[in-house]
């Protein structure tokens, strides 16, 4: 269960952020059943524990609430080639993403969301 809520937040996370919006309540019906609703909560809770994710829902308040997963790797926009540190603030409404480590020209190429046709103009 635990792998199954990962891998659905990293397909429904916004790609170029690696921020989920959502509750489990929302992540239940999207498994299809509105019933597990406080397995997946359980889930979310030993997901954080374990640090892969960070989130704090507001006490007493309902709806969706954003969940950070930690390492996520942006793809597009201007984050490309940076990782998600969701455990370097209490704040996450101020997520921190930092450099990814390089050690060869291509892999530095590939982080930076170019092509190698790109890099040979300049």
């Amino acid at each position: 269960m635990e792998f199954g809520v990962y891998m659905l937040l990293h397909l429904r996370a916004d790609w170029s952020a690696g921020i989920y919006r959502g509750c489990a309540l929302t992540i239940a019906y999207q498994f299809g059943d509105p019933d597990i609703r406080a397995q997946v909560k359980d889930v979310l809770s030993r997901l954080k524990r374990k640090q892969y994710i960070n989130y704090s829902p507001e006490k007493g308040k309902r709806g969706g609430y954003e969940i950070l997963i930690h390492k996520f790797e942006p793809r597009v926009a201007r984050l490309c080639g940076t990782r998600l540190n969701a455990w370097k603030h209490g704040d996450n409404a101020v997520p921190e993403y930092e450099p990814v480590a390089t050690d060869t020209p291509e892999s530095r190429l590939r982080l930076a969301c170019e092509s190698p046709d790109s890099a040979a103009a300049y």
